[in-house]
Parts: structure tokens; C-alpha cells; sequence
């Protein structure tokens, strides 16, 4: 493996070049050169017609209609949304202002200019908004500002449905909360159980974790639900696939029953509704969801005729130099390890991430990703739910996703703030 960027590059070019690339086979993303129409350096479908009107796919194991992959970017200056706050305006203590301007917050995001202020007064929320539009801060804000008001002696949980994710959550918190003397602790599964009790028994003001480990806690009498009187539900609609309700309701069931609650998903499923419906007082529904897909994420398909040349076709893409910051999704944990081990004996930069991997290797493929250490990072859609890396170039379907649903996650991955991201789908 090489150990350099630019030399990274190099060797990539060359391994692949030195194999053919594919130019010499029949498979090939639909054109393989660019032009200078704007089209997409990938090529457009027969099918571009239909990109909207195709029928929705249905549940898994379904047909996807392949058009569905296919999308002109629409570059994020054309959506123009004029926010009716400034961070400034917003009835939170000085130092968390601060620590926003800190962090370069000045405009609140649609979700943040809609939610803030509702939950701001105490009411429930059910947000619908996409990965990657705020949604963090957007209930952090408010929760930070509750458990500074005089005499609270509560306490507040997030829920998320991945340890990357909760971690993630927990490191915003730290950094929004700097300086108030609020303290936090990440519990989530694949770390040591141990260490999180040690930090339970210290006293925080906020618990982030996964349900699975939370529901354990409960259980052993580390966490009292009785103390808590907030609770966040983050991508609500990726626990729900990942089969956390039963344990959301348990540890929902056991707060008080005066409380306020914040739910954010990409999407509502009927039984994320009912959980809504069973556990939150008069909520105020914001959504700033327009469509399906992003706008800011070219996306396309590659055609591949010869599966023995798909690997191929995958090293040439990985060879061009727009192509810099790359997660890859297949199905199986096997297959993640297989690719990564193929790319890597090519010259890539290319490293796995799956359930089967200790943590601390999780935290690294992910560091590496961000850092530009390595080039590309080959993901189950398990181990990729909850990841928010910077600059993700592009976002390459190795296998084709079982649901249509998952493909609007996997693709969220790229063209997030205001960048514009690529998606390829192999079919």
C-alpha cells in the first residue's frame, strides 16, 4: 500500500492502465468520455426522462427501476432559503452563543430556523429532514439551553441508531457546550461497558448512545429514566431497519410522562408514526424535505455486461483524479473485506468497515477517510448509517441496495452542505 497521496494516485493510475483499463473491454460506464455539453462525466440514460416519473420501488427484494439512479445534480446556490433567525436571536445563554459563532454559525439551516424556537418552548417535535441539513444542532441547541435553565435538575438523552453517529452526536455536544459545565457520555455497543459506567457514576447532564447498550444500562440500574425529562430520537427511520423499536419503546416507556420529545427521520414509515403517536404531546411536524434524493448529488449508473470485468471498471473509476474521497457499499461483510483486500493489492488506499470490526478499527477507517489517509473506504449500509465525513467525493453502489430507501441514505453520504457530490450505481 502506498503511503503518500500523490504517489497514491500514481500508483493507481498505473495499475489499472497496465491491466487495460477499460477502454479495451465492453463494459463501460455508458460513455467514458466527458464532453462539453455539461453532461455528466459519466454519461446520461436513455432513461433520463424518466428519472421522476419511474414508479417507486417497492418494499425489499423488489425490482428498482434503474432510472431511479439516475439524476442531474441542481447546484445548492439555486436553492436560496432566506432564515427568519440568526443564531443571535435565539433566547439561549451567551456562551452557547459563543461557541456557535465559534464554530462559524451565523444562518441557521430551514431545520434549525423551524425547530429552534418550537423547542425552545418546551414542545414536542417530529422533524423530517434529510442527513446532512443540520439536524445535530438543530435539537442540540435547545436541550443545551434546558438543562442551563435555573433549578433544572434534569437530565437529557439522545438516541441514535449507530455508535459512530452517537459519537458524533457527543462530540458536537462537547463543542456547543464548552465552557457551561455540562457533562456528557457516549454509550453505545463495541466499547468497554465498564468505562461508560465509571462516567454514569460521576454524573452527567447528558447521555448519547445506541438503544441496544442504553436498554443494557437501564437494566443494570445505571440509568434511571425517571431523571430524564428530554429525550432525541435521531434517524428514527434507520433504528426502525435496524430493528431497535421494541427497545425504543422500552426505554420510552420508562420516562416520566411530563417530558419533551424530539423525533428526527428522513422519512415517516407508518410505524415510526404510531411510535409518534403513542409517545408525543400535540408535536409540531417540520419538514423540509423536497424530494427523495439530494439535489446537490450527480447520480448515475455503470453498466457492467461481464462480471468478471466489474473489479475492473471499479479500479479505472477509483484511478481518476476527481475521484478522491470514496465510500463503497456492498451487502455482506465477506464481500466488504474481499473488495478492500483487492483494491489494496492494486495500490489503493482502501480499507473495510463493518459490524464484524472491533471499534477502535471502525473509529479508524473513518479518521482515515476524513484525513485523507486513505482514499477510499468499502462499507456494510450497517456500518455506514450515522457517518458525517467531510468532502466525500463520491459514493459508488458496488452492489445494487435492497431497497430504494437505503439508496437515498447511501447517496446522503456526498454533496452534503454546499458541495456537490456524485453517486455511481453498478447495474
Amino acid at each position: 500500500m502506498t503511503t503518500s497521496s500523490s504517489h497514491g494516485h500514481s500508483a493507481r493510475r498505473q495499475g489499472v492502465r497496465s491491466r487495460g483499463g477499460f477502454r479495451s473491454h465492453s463494459t463501460s460506464p455508458r460513455t467514458a468520455t466527458g464532453s462539453s455539453s455539461g453532461r455528466s462525466h459519466y454519461g446520461r440514460s436513455q432513461h433520463r426522462g424518466r428519472s421522476f416519473g419511474a414508479r417507486r420501488p417497492k418494499k425489499r427484494g423488489d425490482h428498482i427501476d434503474e432510472a431511479l439512479f439516475i439524476n442531474r445534480a441542481v447546484p445548492k446556490h439555486e436553492e436560496v432559503y432566506a432564515p427568519k433567525h440568526a443564531f443571535a436571536d435565539f433566547a439561549i445563554p451567551e456562551k452557547l452563543k459563543e461557541n456557535l459563532a465559534a464554530k462559524g454559525f451565523v444562518a441557521p439551516s430551514p431545520i434549525q430556523d423551524q425547530a429552534i424556537p418550537v423547542a425552545l418552548e418546551g414542545k414536542d417535535v417530529i422533524g423530517i429532514a434529510a442527513t446532512g441539513t443540520g439536524k445535530t444542532a438543530a435539537f442540540l441547541i435547545p436541550l443545551i439551553t434546558k438543562l442551563k435553565e435555573p433549578k433544572n435538575r434534569k437530565r437529557i438523552m439522545v438516541l441514535a441508531p449507530t455508535r459512530e453517529l452517537a459519537q458524533q452526536i457527543e462530540t458536537e455536544f462537547r463543542a456547543l457546550a464548552r465552557g457551561m459545565s455540562l457533562w456528557s457520555v457516549s454509550c453505545v455497543g463495541g466499547s468497554p461497558i465498564l468505562r461508560q459506567i465509571r462516567e454514569l457514576d460521576r454524573g452527567v447532564h447528558a447521555i448519547i448512545g445506541t438503544p441496544g447498550r442504553i436498554k443494557d444500562l437501564i437494566e443494570r440500574k445505571k440509568i434511571r429514566m425517571e431523571e430524564f425529562d428530554a429525550i432525541v430520537l435521531d434517524e428514527a427511520d434507520r433504528m426502525l431497519d435496524m430493528g431497535f423499536i421494541p427497545d425504543m419503546r422500552y426505554i420510552l416507556g420508562l420516562m416520566p410522562k411530563e417530558r419533551q420529545s424530539l423525533f428526527f427521520s428522513a422519512t415517516l414509515a407508518p410505524e415510526i408514526r404510531r411510535l409518534c403517536d403513542d409517545f408525543l404531546q400535540q408535536p409540531v411536524s417540520i419538514s423540509v424535505k423536497t424530494r427523495d434524493t439530494a439535489s446537490s448529488v450527480e447520480q448515475d449508473v455503470v453498466r457492467v455486461s461481464d462480471p468478471h470485468k466489474k473489479l475492473d471498471m471499479l479500479a479505472e473509476i477509483l484511478s481518476r483524479p476527481e475521484v478522491s474521497k470514496v465510500l463503497i457499499f456492498r451487502e455482506m461483510k465477506r464481500h466488504v473485506d474481499d473488495l478492500a483486500h483487492e483494491l489494496a493489492t492494486r495500490g489503493f488506499k482502501a480499507l473495510a468497515l463493518h459490524g464484524d470490526m472491533r471499534n477502535r478499527e471502525r473509529d479508524r477507517a473513518v479518521k482515515a477517510l476524513a484525513s485523507g489517509d486513505a482514499h477510499i473506504v468499502i462499507a456494510t449500509d450497517v456500518a455506514a448509517r450515522g457517518i458525517d465525513i467531510p468532502d466525500i467525493t463520491h459514493v459508488i453502489n458496488y452492489d445494487i441496495p435492497q431497497t430504494y430507501d437505503t439508496y437515498v441514505h447511501r447517496i446522503g453520504r456526498t454533496g452534503r452542505g454546499t458541495k456537490t457530490g456524485h453517486a455511481l450505481t453498478f447495474v
